[in-house]
């Protein structure tokens, strides 16, 4: 043991020589100690503002209270205590995607462009049953990669900028292997179904900047749900039709840039700050052609979006105001089942903000 604490102090005294090396070189434009990097910058501009864009399409955290969520269909079976049978207190996403890589200007000229990243979060719904038990809960973990296509060959200084956007993701809700069926057979095991899939989700993606303020940008893709090996395999009873293994995806965005601008009329100049305010919309359609209907309607129900409208009134904030609705199959795991109508107010988190 001591042996092992001698070398690591040992490794670690020559990390600390070796980081303190002087060289001496006018061409050096970039220096972490300094405060100011102009020349840098200046040479980074396009790549980080590139960078700034993927982030806007990253997903949405928030935390809703009180959500609201309506059955758009007849069930097969009422919910029960520990379901949600009394409604819910709140609701929370916290899906993020932590950069592993991100191209600089100086980067080789095939990965400037590239960002990749470890795409980790969960989420929670807490019911208003007996104790006020969390569902199940959603979990997620894999790898992203987006690529900014237009940056190998668009015009200088064109506001269209086209990207690709592929993400590997395991989902699944944590639980041990039981029953997927409800009792009765009529509808799955919410309670502790255990659930489980991976995808493999591709999105080409287009977006245009207007007035330099304001960035609108759809995303066309499609996703392949399916199992590995291991841990990363595809619940039995999820092939059976009822829950669509391909699915296209459309998603839209309108966003409002928050920053500053300094305005004049020619006599009087004057501070103008912008917040940042979006919509966005993220559709998808299941098209497996041996989809199995739901509900007591035996209806397909292969549509389902999420809209969000998301405002910070502080410019430099990181917290801001969500409203979400939400119509479909439920997206939380084993509920896929089941067609709802939900609606909620609270709290999104920007975690990219500059």
């Amino acid at each position: 043991m001591v042996a092992k604490l001698v070398l690591l102090f040992l490794f670690g005294w020559v990390g600390v020589a070796w980081g303190q090396e002087v060289i001496e070189n006018n061409s050096i434009v970039y220096d972490s100690d300094r405060k100011s990097n102009p020349i840098f910058d200046s040479l980074n501009y396009n790549i980080r503002e590139n960078h700034r864009i993927l982030q806007y399409h990253d997903p949405i955290l928030y935390l809703g209270a009180f959500p609201i969520f309506r059955p758009a269909s007849e069930r097969r079976t009422p919910l029960e205590d520990r379901e949600g049978k009394k409604g819910y207190w709140l609701e929370g996403d916290m899906n993020y995607r932590f950069d592993l890589y991100k191209g600089a200007y100086y980067s080789p000229g095939a990965t400037r462009p590239l960002r990749v990243t470890f795409d980790a979060g969960f989420t929670v719904r807490m019911t208003r049953d007996e104790s006020s038990p969390l569902l199940p809960t959603n979990n997620r973990f894999g790898i992203g990669l987006d690529y900014m296509l237009s940056e190998l060959f668009k015009p200088k200084n064109s506001s269209i900028n086209f990207w690709l956007t592929v993400l590997a993701h395991h989902y699944s809700n944590g639980q041990s292997k039981t029953d997927f069926f409800h009792e009765d057979g009529l509808r799955n095991n919410y309670k502790n179904g255990d659930f489980s899939t991976n995808y493999i989700r591709f999105l080409w993606y287009i977006s245009k900047r207007c007035q330099h303020n304001n960035l609108f940008s759809a995303g066309l893709g499609y996703q392949r749900d399916g199992g590995v090996a291991g841990p990363f395999i595809l619940a039995e009873e999820m092939k059976n039709g009822h829950y669509g293994q391909n699915r296209l995806l459309l998603n839209i965005q309108a966003l409002r840039i928050p920053g500053f601008s300094i305005d004049d009329d020619g006599n009087t100049r004057w501070l103008t700050r912008r917040t940042k305010m979006s919509f966005r919309t993220e559709m998808s359609l299941i098209l497996d052609q041996d989809l199995v209907g739901i509900s007591t309607t035996n209806n397909l129900y292969r549509f389902g979006a999420h809209n969000y409208f998301t405002y910070f009134p502080a410019e430099k904030g990181r917290v801001g105001l969500m409203v979400k609705h939400y119509f479909g199959r439920d997206y939380m795991n084993m509920r896929y089942d089941d067609v709802v109508n939900a609606w909620m107010v609270g709290l999104t988190i920007d975690m990219n903000r500059y």
